[in-house]
């Protein structure tokens, strides 16, 4: 199937055919032998279609050692808390929310079941 453009009835592929080559950047087309032709874009300045969109970090990789040694502790402590053990951690840590401690104690589960830890 080929997805259509709600545009002009013009084909996905197409589209960003001419999107990529109207921000001038170079472009490489290939052949194969059946004759399917392939464009790879090079260069920085493509669509954003081309280029994944950067996620934001764990907050506990952003924190003080003393706040990871806090987190550590508790998890030592136990590593199965409860949602009312995660409010009073994350109250204790400083964290914005209970996600936070949430996920970095899945983190150390997944360390602990690999023997990283």
């Amino acid at each position: 199937t080929v997805e259509v453009c709600a545009i002009e009835g013009r084909s996905i592929a197409a589209a960003r055919r001419e999107e990529s080559s109207a921000t001038m950047n170079p472009v490489i087309t290939t052949t194969s032998k059946s004759g399917h032709k392939q464009m790879t874009v090079l260069g920085s300045g493509g669509s954003k279609d081309f280029y994944m969109t950067p996620q934001p970090g764990l907050w506990c990789s952003n924190q003080s050692e003393e706040v990871i040694q806090k987190l550590l502790a508790a998890y030592e402590k136990e590593p199965y808390p409860t949602p009312e053990q995660y409010e009073e951690i994350a109250k204790e840590v400083g964290a914005p929310g209970i996600h936070q401690v949430e996920s970095f104690f899945k983190n150390m589960h997944v360390k602990k079941q690999d023997n990283y830890v």
